[in-house]
């Protein structure tokens, strides 16, 4: 794409930028350690020794604390005749100012079972959140004279008490046990959570940017100042596909800070880029249907901005607008300009696509940018066959991160197979995608097959084929753009239904009409497109549990595609007035996609406040499966006093993200995995669901009924979740932590 030689001058500013922003980093870093060791100083309380201590009645630090003062801990292995009579299931942190008697490398020691998590002055020292047998855990620390934030978080194993804080100063022979003398404690009022999660946020923010930056810069480099002159001339040849690129930013950017604006699937996935960025590796703490690799994605950028709405939004922004971008190679490689734009400017301002790209972010954005960059790789492998392994790659990966993404692969591909009279196989762009998609679907084939219990799905029951009327009934209204506003805007206050499956239909005819009179080069195109959709239609009810829209998300991107192909075939087909009246028709509908954006959703959310409606129709799963509408579940678990919840399915019942990342509250719920048996959780919540009443059976078979009771939900609760509250056993403080000094 670039041409010429890049000159010593353009190396050397890439080189300085890099150290550049590097040392920006450093620094930066330095100045929120020294940030953090002011705050220490200012929390500390005055005349005191000591730590301060929260104790949790759960192993997850979460809901309310017992606050005290103690001394350092010193605690060892109780023995079988002291164990407590009830099992502990607690976790504390320990909190204070840690003075450094002289400068210099610091020894710490922590002796400890279970969980255990230290942060001095913000940093991660030393990170084993995971249950094992009592040990110590070491690490060299620099530490300067005087104060230190120390942050010691602990959960403790059920039977036993373990924890000892140990250092060995500068010069020291040997570890001994920190003295109380060193430590002050922090002002429970002052060292709030919310104080805490900032300073180490901050830390992480800085380690994280000292890579985000050289990489940020790299890429400008390449991109722009590598060779500028080509890129500007890249720019003024297609000026078109910038206005569209720009408008599909701006569409997809400004809709306000809103809860239903960002899915509750969506905000899990920033949730487990905080376990990565903590640690966890592939698969701990995630579920099965749902791959890690836009998790690995966000680990950085969550890391440095924090888990928030905007990231999310940006983000799925980013990968949709360049997902625009690779349709536009695309097109403009297999078919022409008027083509390539036309199938752009529709992605652009489609109503259900321009929703559907941020909501939520890993099938949406990210599935597409996948498909259409796989497809511009199947494109150029017709000079280079190999590139087509490489695209199938992709595309397994799509089908790794979230099995919703199979229908564009598969639905094309049995379109591909059917418009070429199965002559396809002969043919390396096939079987060479094909094999890259199995190298790509590998992990998750190996990780469901050690998994296989969690996903129960019912796939292949042809008795769905009955609900065939019913899916398409929704599918059109769906692309339409009805369903989308009722479920992420509560209204639907300008009635449009017809107008854009009207266009659809209309886009058939035309191309159906020029394959038998007017077949080209580029009508197999116009075949595999509209063939997709139909195939998609017949899959739909087999594959999908319900007819949740969100499994029409691809199907609306097909529709967008094979409307353009329509409008752009009958300016190719047309001359003179009638010419000008289908350019005149295609300025008119793009208007109307944006009229509707903009009434359907600025004027019906700022009038409903952003409440969802009820469907009635039994093929939508809407009211068990609406975005963030678990936050009113966690409403209802607040008032009923309940610290901590263990759920289920941990995937829709992300209740602590629903209260942390949107409601700005402390942390008071915690999605849990059922087969820990903690004997902390409160109630069990489950997805009223055919797959959440499975799980419900088997969850009571091992927890005997008399200990959980079914609870009565009010209406707008009970057609969604069902609710389990434990009666027996109580599960109290643990009085034995508290009496053990």
């Amino acid at each position: 794409m670039f041409q010429g030689r890049t000159s010593l001058k353009q190396h050397l500013v890439l080189v300085a930028g890099i150290l550049l922003l590097v040392g920006l980093a450093q620094f930066m870093g330095q100045y929120t350690t020294e940030l953090a060791r002011e705050k220490a100083d200012s929390w500390a309380q005055k005349g005191g020794k000591g730590l301060l201590v929260r104790l949790y009645d759960n192993p997850f630090l979460t809901g309310p604390a017992k606050v005290s003062t103690r001394p350092s801990c010193r605690y060892l292995i109780l023995s079988q005749e002291d164990k407590p009579a009830q099992p502990l299931h607690a976790s504390w942190r320990w909190l204070a100012n840690l003075k450094a008697p002289k400068s210099g490398e610091y020894l710490i020691d922590i002796f400890a079972a279970e969980a255990i998590r230290l942060f001095i002055d913000g940093k991660p020292v030393i990170d084993h959140w995971a249950a094992r047998a009592p040990r110590h855990l070491r690490t060299l620390v620099w530490l300067e004279k005087g104060g230190h934030l120390w942050d010691l978080r602990n959960v403790q194993s059920p039977h036993h008490l373990v924890l000892s804080q140990s250092w060995a100063p500068p010069g020291a022979p040997a570890s001994r046990l920190i003295p109380d003398s060193a430590f002050t404690p922090l002002d429970n009022q002052k060292a709030t959570t919310q104080a805490l999660y900032e300073i180490n946020q901050a830390q992480r923010r800085w380690l994280a940017l000292a890579w985000l930056l050289p990489l940020g810069w790299i890429l400008l480099w390449f991109v722009f100042l590598k060779n500028p002159g080509a890129i500007y001339q890249s720019l003024k040849k297609h000026w078109a596909v910038s206005l569209i690129l720009l408008l599909a930013g701006f569409l997809r950017l400004v809709w306000g800070d809103i809860v239903p604006g960002v899915s509750g699937e969506s905000a899990y996935f920033l949730y487990r880029a905080e376990l990565i960025s903590q640690g966890a590796l592939p698969f701990q703490g995630m579920i099965a249907r749902t791959g890690p690799f836009l998790d690995y994605l966000l680990a950085l950028p969550v890391m440095a901005f924090g888990p928030s709405p905007w990231l999310l939004r940006i983000t799925s922004g980013l990968l949709n607008t360049l997902a625009i971008l690779f349709c536009y190679r695309v097109f403009l490689r297999e078919t022409n300009k008027t083509s390539a734009l036309t199938a752009c400017l529709l992605l652009a301002v489609l109503p259900g696509v321009v929703i559907f790209s941020r909501n939520p972010v890993d099938y949406t954005s990210l599935g597409p940018l996948l498909f259409f960059v796989g497809l511009d790789l199947f494109s150029l492998s017709r000079k280079k066959p190999p590139l087509c392994i490489l695209g199938g790659v992709l595309w397994g990966i799509g089908v790794f991160n979230h099995s919703i993404f199979v229908v564009f692969p598969a639905t094309l591909g049995l379109a591909g197979l059917l418009v070429s009279r199965f002559k396809v196989l002969k043919h390396p762009l096939y079987w060479g995608g094909g094999l890259g998609m199995l190298i790509g679907i590998l992990p998750r084939l190996i990780e469901r097959m050690v998994n296989n219990h969690r996903t129960p799905m019912s796939f292949f029951d042809l008795g769905r084929l009955k609900e065939l009327g019913g899916f398409t009934d929704i599918l059109l209204r769906t692309i339409d753009g009805q369903i989308i506003y009722q479920l992420y805007t509560g209204e639907y206050a300008w009635a449009v239904f017809g107008i854009i499956p009207l266009a659809l239909l209309a886009a058939y005819l035309v191309l159906g009409w020029g394959y038998f009179k007017k077949r080209d080069n580029e009508s197999w195109i116009d075949a595999v497109l509209c063939l997709a959709i139909i195939i998609f239609i017949l899959m739909a009810p087999i594959g999908a549990p319900t007819a949740n829209p969100r499994y029409f998300a691809y199907c609306v991107i097909l529709a967008g595609l094979v409307m353009a192909r329509g409008w752009s075939r009958s300016l190719c087909w047309t001359q003179g007035n009638s010419q000008k009246a289908v350019k005149s028709g295609l300025a008119l509908f793009t208007v109307f996609c944006l009229a509707s954006l903009g009434v359907n959703y600025f004027y019906t959310h700022l009038k409903s406040g952003g409440h969802t409606l009820p469907w009635k129709n039994r093929l939508l799963d809407h009211v068990s499966d609406a975005w963030m509408n678990h936050g009113l579940m966690a409403d209802f678990l607040e008032k009923k006093g309940y610290p901590v919840v263990a759920t289920a399915d941990r995937w829709h019942h992300t209740l602590n993200l629903a209260l942390n990342l949107y409601q700005k509250k402390p942390l008071k719920f915690m999605a849990t995995p059922i087969e820990s048996r903690s004997a902390t959780e409160r109630a069990a919540v489950f997805y009223n669901s055919p797959e959440g009443i499975a799980t419900m059976k088997r969850y009571l078979r091992g927890n005997p009924k008399k200990t959980f009771k079914r609870v009565k939900l009010p209406d707008y609760l009970a057609s969604k979740y069902i609710l389990l509250e434990r009666k027996a056993p109580p599960v109290p403080y643990s009085r034995a932590m508290e009496e053990i000094r």
